[in-house]
């Protein structure tokens, strides 16, 4: 029997034949278990799944296989509740709290589900799904281990899948023959080898049903797992001729299908980038440390706590840029002042080839948390196709990829915005090693990095926040391409006042550097 009021009244223990309490920190759990180990534990509500949520699950799950007492919980909730109706502009939409002109009310605080309100999934759902398989499948460069976390079912009911890609491609794939029974632990051989030469690799393995099943078809994976190495090649240096041109307002860099124009004043800044005679930029590049805050953000107060960041990006001055050239390649630095006495430098490094390398470097004091830190490029509507290698295929944050993994994806940038009723962040991907934003023909931008968090939306982080529904978001007339060196974990604990966990803050040193490549690409030549 399960009474989770003995959680306030302790007179009456027998009530309840286990322990029950609503969204204690698993900390908490675990400290709590440690001097109270005589019954179960069961949350009874936890991971307050509200907007973009649900981040450090995993912290939860992970200590069913510590605690024996720990017997998991239910999330809050399955589907977020909304009401089909028209908008003020006569469009149909989903609507919550609120939006009948009823007050008081609790507006958005009904978007809280797995599932939207019209039943479609939300990125939370992979996140839990990664969270709760009931197999650890652990591959390396020889071999899948699996440990069987079942109390009922053996392997024998699934199929063992491999494959073996490189740069996101498959190279190889096969079945391995693996027979864990429930609490135990088997491996498998690779049936592949997996080569020495650079590139990307990754070994996938997948656990899949063998035959249909009343819940699901034959092929459905129930757990899987990811191995993944880097193989870097020598990078060889670009010597096409790269050309500077400095006036008194401008500097500019010529190459062979390229150009690059930097301006000197006040709001200095790369403000066109031409690839084989076509301009990429439809507004200058601008410093970005915001992101738009998500539900679990407002209810912990981060806009006041982070609020320098705000109008870091928006109002930085530029106070000195200078240029130079060994004649391959130009560097431009440019050093800014920003709201509230702090400082960054952005060095542009462009080559022959047309690739430019952006350094964003922290100048000001050190801070234990940014909501974002990285370059915003904005880019003409039509360049809305993305491809990437980085963490997928659904959007990731810092606190949530577990339900992710390494591979090549892509997405549509102007449909890559969740439809949360309050428009909040979502959308990005972390781990990114190389991404391209192209119109339908292929030509557009590339962009490369060492594990960047990227960003590809219709918005820029300040209409996305500036809007309290869908429908007041503006017109989709531009793409916003943002690259960082991390972001604000989405947290997901409660919603009136847990914020993310500290490891999953971004922490500036004085001299942070945040580095990453842009290019053109397609067109003909």
């Amino acid at each position: 029997m399960h009474y989770e009021g003995v959680f306030h009244d302790r007179r009456y223990p027998d009530t309840s034949d286990m322990e029950s309490q609503m969204y204690t920190p698993a900390a908490d759990v675990a400290a709590f278990l440690e001097k109270h180990p005589e019954k179960p534990f069961i949350m009874c509500e936890y991971m307050h799944a509200m907007g973009n949520s649900c981040g450090a699950m995993d912290r939860y799950t992970r200590m069913t296989d510590v605690i024996p007492q720990y017997q998991g919980g239910f999330i809050w909730d399955w589907v977020d509740q909304g009401i089909e109706t028209d908008n003020c502009l006569g469009e149909r939409c989903l609507a919550c709290g609120g939006d009948f002109g009823d007050r008081p009310s609790d507006f958005e605080f009904v978007g809280n589900g797995l599932l939207f309100a019209d039943r479609t999934p939300t990125p939370k759902l992979a996140q839990a799904k990664g969270c709760y398989q009931d197999f650890d499948i652990l591959p390396d460069e020889t071999g899948v281990t699996v440990k069987n976390k079942s109390l009922f079912t053996d392997t024998a009911n699934y199929v063992l899948l491999v494959e073996l890609t490189k740069n996101g491609a498959r190279v190889k794939s096969g079945e391995c023959s693996l027979q864990a029974v429930p609490g135990e632990t088997a491996r498998a051989e690779l049936p592949f080898a997996v080569p020495q030469a650079p590139g990307e690799y990754t070994v996938d393995a997948s656990l899949c049903l063998r035959e249909n099943a009343r819940w699901a078809a034959k092929g459905h994976c129930v757990a899987f797992g990811q191995w993944h190495i880097s193989r870097k090649a020598p990078e060889k240096p670009c010597t096409l001729p790269v050309t500077l041109v400095e006036g008194d307002c401008n500097i500019g860099v010529h190459g062979r299908d390229f150009s690059l124009l930097f301006t000197k004043n006040a709001q200095g800044s790369v403000i066109s980038y031409r690839w084989k005679g076509r301009e990429l930029l439809q507004r200058p590049i601008a410093l970005n440390f915001w992101r738009a805050p998500t539900d679990n953000d407002t209810a912990a107060g981060m806009e006041l706590a982070h609020l320098p960041f705000k109008t870091a990006g928006l109002y930085a001055k530029l106070r000195r840029a200078k240029a130079e050239t060994d004649g391959t390649s130009v560097r431009i630095h440019a050093k800014y002042a920003l709201p509230g006495g702090a400082r960054a430098n952005v060095t542009y490094t462009i080559t022959g080839d047309g690739k430019v390398e952006a350094a964003l470097k922290w100048k000001g004091k050190a801070v234990e948390s940014v909501p974002e830190f990285g370059l915003m490029l904005t880019l003409p509507a039509e360049y809305r196709n993305v491809a990437y290698y980085g963490m997928g295929p659904g959007e990731t944050y810092s606190d949530f990829t577990s339900g992710a993994h390494m591979g090549l994806f892509g997405f549509d940038a102007h449909t890559a915005l969740q439809p949360y009723f309050n428009p909040q962040e979502s959308g990005a991907r972390t781990g990114v090693q190389a991404a391209a934003v192209t119109d339908a023909a292929g030509f557009g931008l590339c962009l490369a990095g060492n594990g960047f968090m990227l960003s590809a939306l219709p918005y820029t982080p300040h209409e996305v926040e500036n809007a309290r529904r869908q429908y007041e978001l503006p017109p989709k007339v531009k793409t916003v391409v943002r690259c960082a060196k991390g972001q604000l974990g989405v947290a997901g604990d409660n919603t009136w006042g847990a914020g993310p966990h500290a490891e999953y803050h971004v922490a500036l040193e004085k001299g942070e550097t945040f580095r990453f490549t842009f290019g053109g690409m397609g067109g003909n030549g």
